[in-house]
């Protein structure tokens, strides 16, 4: 019984989780949530292209080109819950890091991935989003947009809606993901199986 529980704690160490980081991803989506602690929005041409390019690369299924807009710390997160409770806290529908949407990348490439054959097409209508900056984090805009997501797949479809939060900041002269949170419209009633980036 002893050698199990030693097992076990390989897996379940505590000390492996960065609750700062989980702290931080809180923080960004209550000022994504109420917005209006962060001042009035403001125009940019570069973000704003930013945020539409993210949404056709998905609907292109460019995943090789999503994924080089996230930065080395970014996540792609689906809350369980409205408003989002932290996902240290919750259970998520999903929550990747980086290295979490590289497999999955390689796996939806192999073109066996059963979920996926035949192939989901999709069309995301994204409004133009409002922009902020942040006095709390000099390095990052926040951006949010309505969308409306037609799936087809498999002579069937479905519409998704909801509100996308984005956290950008520059790495390198380059715009960069530090969070990407779709917030589902009915993120509590039954999803199904979401086998592609919403």
């Amino acid at each position: 019984m002893n050698e199990i529980n030693e097992s076990n704690s390989k897996f379940c160490d505590p000390s492996k989780i960065d609750l700062e980081y989980y702290k931080k991803i809180k923080t960004y989506s209550d000022l994504l949530a109420n917005p209006e602690e962060l001042g009035e929005p403001s125009r940019n041409g570069e973000l704003e292209a930013f945020v539409l390019r993210e949404a056709r690369l998905l609907d292109q299924r460019k995943f090789d080109d999503w994924l080089s807009l996230f930065s080395e710390n970014g996540c792609y997160w689906i809350p369980g819950s409205s408003p989002a409770n932290s996902p240290a806290e919750e259970i998520t529908l999903e929550f990747h890091d980086l290295r979490r949407l590289k497999d999955r990348i390689v796996r939806l490439q192999t073109g066996v991935a059963y979920s996926q054959i035949p192939v989901s097409r999709t069309n995301r209508v994204v409004s133009f989003p409002e922009i902020w900056s942040s006095d709390l984090f000099e390095d990052c805009f926040f951006a949010r947009s309505s969308f409306v997501l037609h799936e087809s797949r498999n002579e069937t479809s479905q519409i998704i809606s909801g509100w996308y939060g984005y956290v950008v900041n520059f790495s390198g002269g380059d715009l960069r993901l530090s969070m990407k949170q779709i917030n589902l419209n009915d993120c509590t009633a039954p999803q199904g199986n979401h086998s592609f980036f919403l």
